[in-house]
Formats: structure tokens, C-alpha cells, sequence
């Protein structure tokens, strides 16, 4: 299967709530965007049927992440 990666900006922009696809977001994103109470029911129905997952990265990537964005000044 798969998943898109969304940040908060594309729950405000409706992206997985106009979209048949499935998606995946980290517990940081969720939290910031969890606020959406019109959209509440929406987003544990994405849940429940699997469409959206909360997955947050495994440490050893986050460090690659920043250290890949300290090597290009992106930090």
C-alpha cells in the first residue's frame, strides 16, 4: 500500500479529506492539526478506515534527516 506523507499544512488545506488515497502523519502533526473540530470526525474516520495513520520516524532517521540539513545549510 501506499501512503502519502502529510505535514499540517496539507490538512489545512483539505488535501486528505477531498482524497480517496491513504495517508501517514507523525503524533507532532496530529496534535497541531487535532484542533480541526469540524473536522474531527472526519479525521477518525480516516483513521478507522485505515486511510490515515500516526507514525512517528524511528530516531536513527531523524538524525540522518539533521544531519543532511546541517551538511546542505538547510538547518
Amino acid at each position: 500500500m501506499v501512503f502519502r506523507v502529510l505535514d499540517a499544512t496539507a490538512f489545512y488545506a483539505g488535501i486528505p479529506f477531498a482524497s480517496n488515497d491513504s495517508f501517514m502523519t507523525t503524533s507532532t502533526v496530529y496534535e497541531e492539526i487535532e484542533h480541526i473540530k469540524t473536522k474531527q470526525g472526519i479525521l477518525e474516520m480516516l483513521q478507522q478506515t485505515n486511510r490515515l495513520q500516526i507514525r512517528d520516524p524511528d530516531n536513527e532517521f531523524i538524525s540522518k534527516v539533521k544531519d543532511t540539513a546541517d551538511e546542505t545549510g538547510d538547518s
